[in-house]
């Protein structure tokens, strides 16, 4: 469990975080239904695609900021981007095998990491680069978000 996942346990973190998604409710229109951090989890969680986009996106303008609503915004956003890590991680470990075997291989397949290709190291790798992607994410991108940031 990342330092990150485990905020999101403690009540007085959430308490934060909720705060801070009733504050931008009322400036930004995208996230108006969103008021805490259980409502971002289920519009994340919903296949309305287009919505989720929206409301990445708002997220992510706010990330872009330098001050600690800008931290903030970044939080939610990697928490909501953590499952996607394990995926990345198997992506990154297969493409290094094909790499470096003598078979030709067309593009990364598959997801997930089994536990023999579990590497911590490698996982802390990734979310240090999506942490990133995150605070200087292209804004013009305004489609697709989730994809992009994967």
């Amino acid at each position: 469990m990342s330092v990150l996942q485990a905020q999101f346990e403690r009540p007085r973190s959430v308490a934060r975080f909720d705060a801070a998604l009733r504050a931008w409710s009322v400036q930004d229109p995208e996230l108006a239904e969103i008021t805490c951090h259980d409502r971002l989890v289920e519009v994340l969680g919903s296949r309305d695609y287009p919505r989720q986009d929206e409301v990445l996106f708002t997220l992510l303008r706010r990330a872009a900021a330098s001050d600690v609503g800008g931290v903030v915004a970044s939080e939610l956003v990697m928490n909501a981007m953590l499952p996607a890590v394990p995926g990345i991680t198997g992506r990154v470990i297969r493409a290094c095998r094909a790499a470096s075997s003598d078979r030709q291989h067309r593009g990364v397949r598959g997801v997930g990491v089994s536990a023999a290709e579990d590497d911590h190291d490698l996982q802390a790798t990734v979310i240090g680069h999506l942490w990133e992607r995150v605070r200087c994410f292209p804004l013009q991108r305004r489609h697709h978000v989730a994809a992009n940031l994967v």
